[in-house]
């Protein structure tokens, strides 16, 4: 029985303000880990082994996005290297 995923493509923008290289990115859409997994190190492996298969790619960096309320897996990017970029916001109209 599988106990995570993360689930990640290949994007490639054409942003003109962009370097190459950053128009070329892994995207990171899903993560998940079986709650009694959690804090055991499973996301680190899953993701070293993510980074491992977009290095084969030619890929240089990854981006996701994470809701701001999510402080567990905001805490869990951060300590692995991610670093805020962006920032998203909404209003109720």
């Amino acid at each position: 029985m599988p106990i995570g995923f993360i689930a990640c493509w290949i994007q490639r923008d054409d942003d003109v303000i962009l370097t190459k290289e950053a128009n070329h990115y892994g995207y990171v859409s899903d993560v998940y880990i079986e709650e009694t997994w959690r804090g055991k190190g499973v996301f680190q492996i899953l993701l070293q082994k993510t980074i491992d298969h977009l290095k084969t790619r030619n890929v240089q960096s990854i981006k996701l996005n994470v809701v701001a309320q999510n402080e567990r897996a905001l805490a869990a990017y951060l300590k692995v290297g991610f670093k805020s970029e962006e920032i998203s916001l909404r209003m109720k109209i």
